[in-house]
């Protein structure tokens, strides 16, 4: 399903999981070039906020710059690491923004209920 998301789409997935409170003394740059697509994404984590700018036009100094296409994003997101990533700078800007560490956990916690078809039932499953 993650799949059919555009890669806008998969970073505001990650950005309206952010918390803002906890995320807010915390800033962060990261680019992504896009070799399938030929775009550019920058992410900023400001003020609470992830914001992404799409082919930026001002130059900035990002903490960690990747190269890479929309499947490897989406493996990315779904741990499989920098494998086969080209990046430059700190990767451990990634975890930071992923919650890599637990006195930076920045996203929420949600709380996904799946209802089992014809059982009435159901499961909770953190996410």
């Amino acid at each position: 399903m993650a799949s059919a998301l555009t890669v806008e789409q998969l970073f505001d997935t990650i950005a309206i999981r952010i918390d803002g409170p906890r995320a807010a003394a915390e800033s962060l740059v990261i680019e992504c070039h896009f070799t399938d697509s030929g775009s550019t994404l920058r992410l900023t984590l400001s003020n609470g906020a992830l914001i992404q700018t799409e082919n930026p036009r001002t130059a900035a100094t990002p903490d960690l710059t990747l190269r890479l296409t929309k499947a490897q994003l989406l493996g990315l997101l779904g741990g499989h690491g920098l494998t086969g990533i080209e990046h430059t700078g700190d990767p451990a800007v990634l975890g930071r923004l992923l919650a890599g560490h637990p006195e930076r956990r920045f996203l929420h916690r949600h709380t996904l209920t799946i209802q089992k078809p014809g059982t009435g039932s159901s499961m909770e499953e953190q996410r």
